[in-house]
């Protein structure tokens, strides 16, 4: 973003709000970042020009934001990659204390649990970025809001805790020599996938 350019504070936030609803929408940041510009150079010459922001938007932004939506393609495969990021990236911090103590063992609860709880964190968060992007919501109802989302996912993890001390899920053990290697290869694993998605 041009940062020479000075808007109004209307402006900047409908320019903060449409980058936050195509980057939910999967769309390819350099594309993102196109429309961006472009967009803050017209919305710049109109306020100079004493025209409304509703003058480059529309009345509806809602519909605007839809409307640039449906013209950028999405980009499914370099999402594909953050979303790996996040699950294997936090699952990787889960085992670091057992693998630095060469005693890694877990149940098969906990890693589908893990890739359930990764997985709802993901579309919760995009669902709630994404409906604020649309929505002008008070700053008291954004924050009931983000309460509910980490409220709701801390009790599925407490849940998911307790249940995994009384359900008898099979058990994972991991010698010395056998939670080396899984460090070993987590570590290789990680750091081919940091390279992967910043290609």
């Amino acid at each position: 973003m041009n940062s020479q350019l000075e808007l109004s504070r209307k402006s900047q936030r409908f320019l903060d709000d449409l980058r936050t609803y195509l980057f939910t929408n999967r769309k390819s940041l350099s594309d993102v970042d196109e429309i961006i510009n472009d967009l803050e150079n017209h919305l710049y010459e109109a306020e100079r020009n004493g025209k409304p922001i509703e003058k480059v938007v529309g009345k509806s932004p809602r519909e605007y934001m839809k409307m640039v939506s449906g013209e950028l393609a999405t980009d499914n495969k370099n999402w594909f990659k953050y979303i790996c990021l996040i699950i294997f990236g936090s699952f990787s911090f889960m085992i670091f204390p057992d693998i630095m103590s060469l005693n890694l063992s877990f149940t098969v609860l906990e890693i589908g649990s893990h890739i359930v709880i990764s997985t709802m964190f993901i579309l919760l968060a995009f669902s709630y970025f994404k409906y604020n992007a649309t929505k002008d919501r008070p700053i008291a109802n954004r924050v009931i809001l983000q309460l509910g989302m980490v409220l709701l996912l801390s009790a599925i993890s407490f849940s998911i805790i307790y249940l995994n001390k009384y359900i008898d899920s099979p058990i994972i053990h991991f010698g010395p020599i056998g939670s080396l290697l899984v460090a070993v290869i987590m570590g290789l694993f990680l750091i081919g996938l940091v390279i992967w998605a910043s290609k």
